[in-house]
């Protein structure tokens, strides 16, 4: 009878501890990749500047990969509230700018 109740009271079931599944990959170089990517490089790119090389079936992979879309999309928010709607400064604004600071 006390299995009864249990089973018919969802509150009062124990919850068992879940065995854990297979490990997140995180590669040391996610971070660096993400970053790249966060102005709209493509992976592929991405990839070669950082010095990696992987075959089409890894680069889908990859963009399937939890952790690095995590990453990815965390650079990718952080990217647009920086540097949204700001212009690409040109060498002279910059150097302009340098001058101006020196004599302020």
């Amino acid at each position: 009878m006390p299995d009864a109740i249990q089973e018919s009271n969802p509150q009062t079931i124990a919850v068992e501890q879940r065995k854990p599944g297979r490990p997140r990959k995180f590669a040391p170089w996610f971070a660096a990749v993400a970053k790249r990517m966060a102005n709209g490089t493509t992976l592929r790119h991405a990839l070669m500047w950082e010095g990696l090389h992987f075959s089409n079936a890894e680069i889908h992979a990859l963009y399937k990969n939890l952790e690095f879309r995590k990453m990815y999309r965390l650079e990718r928010h952080l990217y647009m509230l920086n540097e949204y709607g700001r212009k690409p400064q040109t060498e002279m604004d910059r150097l302009r700018k340098a001058l101006e600071r020196r004599i302020a």
